[in-house]
């Protein structure tokens, strides 16, 4: 887990710097994409940040990166991998989108991501509930395969 780190004046003019050039090389290892996130002014809401360095990670499994990630896949991430390999509970949904869908706007503004504001989509207004519902039938599948 990453928390967010304490947002200094000179960290904010660094990186208004950075997203002022005219194209921002993509981070070095999926670390620091989630450390450049969690710095960003779409993260400053959120308390706790986990999931997207665990959807950059089932990416990085498949081949691609998060800017590369087109929104078929990052479906499947998120409403198929996600709740067959994470053990989490359904209630974490919301929290769990919402983060998601501030991470891809980060990814979107800082590396004109088109992709990116494809997977936006996919966080639509149904997105938690579709999320909480995977969730729980594969804790009830879970539950039922051990008895």
């Amino acid at each position: 887990m990453i928390a967010p780190r304490n947002r200094l004046a000179a960290s904010a003019r660094a990186c208004e710097q950075t997203f002022m050039l005219d194209r921002v090389e993509p981070p070095e290892s999926v670390e620091d994409l989630v450390r450049d996130f969690c710095d960003s002014p779409e993260a400053e809401a959120l308390t706790d940040i986990r999931w997207s360095e665990h959807v950059a990670d089932l990416a990085a499994e498949d081949g691609v990166s998060i800017a590369s990630l087109d929104a078929p896949r990052f479906r499947r991430i998120l409403f198929e991998r996600i709740p067959s390999k994470a053990r989490v509970d359904a209630s974490k949904a919301r929290a769990i989108i919402d983060e998601l869908r501030a991470f891809f706007l980060f990814v979107a503004r800082v590396f004109d991501a088109p992709r990116a504001v494809a997977c936006l989509k996919v966080l639509g207004a149904r997105a938690a509930r579709e999320l909480e519902r995977a969730l729980s039938e594969h804790a009830r599948a879970s539950i039922a395969s051990c008895t």
